[in-house]
């Protein structure tokens, strides 16, 4: 009886051992999970899909920490009050109530700075993917690197508006070897050369971007007679070019200024709501908009400054 059983352990191992002798040997492709993907797997050829998702998240990223942003330059610069049932800070650090000072690591600050730094890496990346990749034109090319590059410039440009004469970090390129915080002279003037860059590449960028931009499709930089949408190279130049006027201003650089000025959007013929907005959805996965607060809502609301109301 021992034997017969030993012979039933043993046979459906010899049988696997046969089978392992007899079959070829195979190999797995190492394809990245669709589910989770990698930085790597957008590193070295990316297709326009790949790079579209990056933009995606790009636009998508810009919406983080918005309301917490706004609440800091506004409050503190007098054009509002924030009142939070959940945190008092509102009305105690910002306001510098009680001797209140700024803390350089909570949420107000923190949020933010990190949110923006969020989207900043993400124009890194897809700066880094659209020069690994021989899967779209050169035109296409152009078009995400006028993209990418004018956005970064953009949330150094919030960070530094927020963060003023305690400067911000430039270089952040490799996470492993961060470059330094530099005055906010020094970070105007990183943020200008970059819009420069960015308007070079849109002016080679065709007519029309390789993907879509929410919040800048539907506006238009022209009056009805010649409209011209932000969301193609020549209209996002015009965005470009705005940002550059208000950068030359903040280095006092009017002349300047008033050369770049022609080549935005801007116009005292416009009706005063021109120019490009952050897209909120109630969809699933989206998000609200986090500047709206409901009237007469309770614990949470936004007063403007009765100054504005003077006359």
């Amino acid at each position: 009886m021992n034997n017969y059983i030993k012979q039933l352990k043993y046979k459906p191992l010899l049988a696997l051992l046969a089978i392992a002798i007899v079959l070829p040997s195979c190999e797995l492709d190492d394809i990245p999970d669709p589910n989770n993907p990698t930085i790597e797997s957008v590193l070295q050829n990316a297709t326009v899909d790949d790079l579209n998702n990056l933009v995606a998240g790009t636009e998508s990223g810009m919406r983080g920490g918005i309301g917490t942003y706004y609440d800091n330059v506004g409050v503190i610069g007098r054009e509002h009050y924030r009142f939070s049932g959940a945190d008092p800070r509102f009305t105690s650090d910002l306001l510098g109530a009680a001797n209140a000072t700024l803390d350089n690591n909570t949420f107000y600050t923190t949020t933010p700075w990190s949110s923006r730094y969020r989207v900043v890496k993400n124009t890194n990346i897809l700066i880094e993917a659209v020069g690994n990749t021989e899967l779209i034109s050169e035109e296409q090319r152009q078009g995400y690197l006028g993209f990418a590059k004018t956005i970064k410039a953009h949330q150094l440009l919030m960070n530094l508006t927020m963060m003023y004469e305690n400067g911000i970090r430039i270089n952040v390129d490799d996470p492993d070897n961060i470059g330094p915080i530099v005055d906010r002279a020094t970070a105007l003037a990183a943020i200008s050369e970059l819009l420069n860059e960015g308007a070079a590449h849109l002016r080679q960028a065709g007519d029309s971007f390789a993907f879509p931009l929410a919040g800048f499709d539907d506006a238009t930089t022209t009056d009805a007679d010649d409209p011209e949408p932000f969301s193609s190279p020549a209209g996002f130049l015009k965005f470009n070019r705005g940002l550059a006027a208000r950068v030359a201003v903040y280095r006092e650089n009017y002349a300047e200024a008033l050369t770049i000025l022609p080549e935005s959007f801007f116009s005292l013929n416009l009706p005063f709501d021109v120019g490009v907005y952050y897209v909120f959805g109630t969809g699933s996965g989206d998000q609200l908009n986090p500047l709206y607060t409901a009237q007469n809502a309770a614990g949470e609301v936004r007063i403007a400054h009765p100054a504005l109301f003077l006359t």
